[in-house]
């Protein structure tokens, strides 16, 4: 039984455009070969053992031996535009207070269908931030970028970082209110004045002071009064700071029979 010349182009080529990309049938010794260009049903545009090209399409070689026995294979070359790889990232916040999370997101151009991205955090690969979004919890000037590294075929700016984006943690402030007056001792119809005292309260802070649980007096951090036997005079102060911990923030002081007692709530 005669055997047909052996004929294997192998896998289906993509080339970028203006590049070439050469097949090649094998050699045989004596054989002739023919090429014809199937997508545009051109026939014999080549005679050799190789066939060199830059235009998409479906190529056949045909490889006639000496003993009158032919083999043939198919080829297809696929020819990609040039296109630039490009990233851009987001985040949720910039400004936030210190132990908040943040999610970046990143927004690729031209990524390919099986992207790598590479999340860092001043200059440094993130563990385990291989996604296309970052969730973690920054501290005050720290700087994000993430890379990307395409795999589409024909991309130039490759890998593409992202622009930078770099936070502002501000810390978190504890807040609170005690209320002091002048002497603990006082007598009936006796006007007191009672002074808030606060701890980080901002720079428009809000008092709202209350005489057994009822409001009264105004919007200041004083405030004067008569009071009667077994009042409880308390205040509540609302912070404006940026991060504020225990907002709003309350104290007491009971006025007793003669005598004022006070404790923290």
């Amino acid at each position: 039984m005669l055997s047909a010349p052996p004929v294997n182009l192998g896998p289906d080529i993509t080339i970028c455009s203006g590049q070439t990309n050469t097949f090649d049938a094998g050699f045989c010794a004596g054989c002739t070969y023919q090429w014809d260009d199937l997508t545009t049903m051109t026939m014999n545009v080549g005679n050799g053992q190789t066939y060199t090209t830059g235009t998409a399409g479906t190529y056949l070689v045909t490889v006639h031996g000496t003993n009158g026995c032919t083999g043939k294979d198919t080829v297809r070359l696929f020819v990609g535009n040039p296109a630039t790889a490009s990233m851009s990232i987001t985040a949720t916040a910039t400004t936030l207070c210190a132990g908040s999370q943040v999610t970046f997101t990143a927004n690729a151009n031209n990524a390919g269908s099986s992207p790598i991205y590479q999340w860092k955090v001043n200059g440094i690969n993130a563990n385990n931030a291989t996604n296309t979004a970052y969730t973690y919890t920054p501290v005050n000037g720290d700087c994000i970028v993430c890379v990307l590294t395409s795999n589409a075929v024909c991309v130039s700016g490759n890998p593409a970082t992202s622009n930078q984006i770099c936070m502002t943690v501000n810390p978190v402030m504890p807040v609170s209110v005690t209320i002091s007056t002048p002497g603990t001792v006082v007598c009936a119809g006796t006007t007191v004045t009672f002074t808030a005292l606060p701890v980080n309260p901002g720079t428009t802070p809000v008092y709202q002071w209350k005489v057994n649980g009822i409001n009264s007096g105004t919007n200041t951090s004083v405030f004067i009064y008569v009071p009667a036997n077994g009042d409880c005079i308390t205040t509540e102060l609302m912070s404006n700071v940026l991060c504020p911990a225990g907002n709003p923030a309350g104290h007491v002081r009971r006025q007793l029979s003669g005598h004022l007692e006070g404790h923290a709530v």
